[in-house]
């Protein structure tokens, strides 16, 4: 049977929190599923109900290539979603019952959404080959410029940061030049975990698939903390449990 198996009764976990649920609708020729599950109470309370003649219509979009990835809910139900659209990558905002509010298509984010305390949007995304500052005859054609960008949750792109960019900055350029023939994807960025110090300082912990390395950078410089390369595999999500402030 389809669905989930819990290893907890009913209504015994009260802090068990809540759990959204990304998948394929089988009854919807597999368009996207977003719902909304209580863990405590072990079942589903919401699912979102979009308007997929609505969405198709207003965007170029390979049907058979939709996806509706890593959902972030705010507080008041909207939902803002990266998606795959068979064209080009899509941020989507809905409202809570799934009605279309706005895009941003500006920037191809990809991967992961996360949210800081002051209610910031974090998201790996490619920037535009002829934004390489440096170097750029060196990549091939078909090099994927990494880098993320912040947003606030009405869509507004505050800043954007390059990852060759960071990686000049610390001295790290020898990880991606160092090779006699350079490929199209040295970075594969897939998380961008924000961590403001008690001290107001903004960080990013950044989950670097193509290296197997996490990194944490201080925002105001862009300066690299600290790396820990090959104690990982390939790995994706990456979650802050607890920090020491004289650690950053």
């Amino acid at each position: 049977k389809n669905g989930f198996t819990f290893y907890y009764p009913k209504n015994s976990r009260s802090d068990a929190g809540y759990l959204i649920l990304s998948a394929a609708n089988s009854k919807s020729n597999g368009f996207p599923l977003v719902e909304l599950w209580d863990l405590n109470a072990q079942k589903k309370i919401h699912t979102y109900d979009f308007n997929y003649k609505e969405i198709f219509k207003k965007y170029n979009i390979d049907k058979k290539k939709f996806r509706l990835i890593h959902p972030l809910i705010l507080n008041d139900g909207s939902l803002i979603v990266n998606t795959l659209t068979g064209i080009k990558n899509t941020v989507f905002k809905f409202d809570k019952c799934g009605k279309l509010i706005k895009s941003i298509d500006k920037f191809r984010t990809h991967h992961s959404l996360e949210i800081d305390e002051d209610g910031n949007i974090y998201s790996p995304t490619y920037l535009k080959r002829k934004d390489i500052n440096k170097n750029a005859i060196l990549h091939p054609v078909n090099f994927l410029h990494d880098g993320f960008i912040i947003f606030d949750k009405n869509l507004k792109v505050k800043e954007s940061f390059s990852l060759l960019d960071i990686y000049e900055a610390n001295n790290l350029y020898s990880d991606i030049y160092g090779n006699q023939r350079l490929i199209n994807d040295p970075f594969h960025l897939n998380d961008v975990q924000p961590l403001k110090s008690s001290k107001g300082k903004k960080y990013v912990l950044l989950s670097l698939k193509g290296h197997s390395r996490l990194m944490l950078i201080r925002l105001e410089d862009l300066k690299v903390i600290w790396l820990i390369d090959r104690a990982t595999l390939l790995q994706h999500d990456v979650d802050i449990i607890g920090f020491k402030e004289d650690f950053i």
